[in-house]
C-alpha cells in the first residue's frame, strides 16, 4: 500500500469511529429519559426511599411540570399540594423560603440512563429548587446540581 492509500484508510476508520460514537449517544438518549406527562401522584410516590433508587420518574416529568403545572407567582402551599412536601425546606432563601425536590434518586450501580442525565444536567443527582418571596409566592425555579 502506498502512503496515500494508508492515509485515506485512516480517515475512513476515524470517520466510522466518530459516526459510531454519535450513533451510540443518540441511541442512549432515545432509549432513556423520555419526557412524560406530569402526574402529581407519581411524583409524590417517587419520594426518597431505598426502594426507589434509580427512579427517573421525576426527571422525565420535569418539562411538563414546568410548562403546565407550576408557574412564577404560585403560592408555596399550592405548589406543595401538587408536588408534596419538599425533601429540603429551608427559610434561608435570599427573599423567603427555599424548597428542593430531588429529580433522581441515584442508583446503587451504573445504569445507562446516567449518561444522558449527566450530559443534560452535569450531575447525577439534580434537584428542582423553588425559591419563594416573603409573601410565599414563587419567584425563581431552577435545576441545581
Amino acid at each position: 500500500m502506498t502512503h496515500g492509500t494508508l492515509s485515506a484508510r485512516r480517515k475512513q476508520i476515524t470517520i466510522a469511529q466518530i459516526c459510531l460514537a454519535i450513533a451510540g449517544f443518540v441511541a442512549i438518549d432515545l432509549l432513556t429519559l423520555r419526557d412524560a406527562p406530569f402526574q402529581s401522584k407519581s411524583w409524590m410516590n417517587s419520594r426518597d426511599s431505598m426502594f426507589n433508587r434509580g427512579d427517573t420518574t421525576r426527571v422525565c416529568m420535569l418539562n411538563d411540570l414546568l410548562r403546565h403545572h407550576i408557574h412564577l407567582g404560585d403560592k408555596e402551599q399550592a405548589v406543595q399540594n401538587i408536588l408534596g412536601e419538599p425533601s429540603v425546606s429551608d427559610g434561608t432563601g435570599e427573599n423567603g423560603p427555599l424548597d428542593r425536590y430531588p429529580l433522581v434518586y441515584g442508583p446503587s450501580s451504573f445504569k445507562l440512563w446516567l449518561i444522558p442525565l449527566g450530559l443534560r444536567y452535569r450531575s447525577f443527582q439534580p434537584e428542582l429548587e423553588l425559591e419563594y418571596g416573603k409573601d410565599y409566592r414563587l419567584i425563581n425555579i431552577k435545576v441545581v446540581r
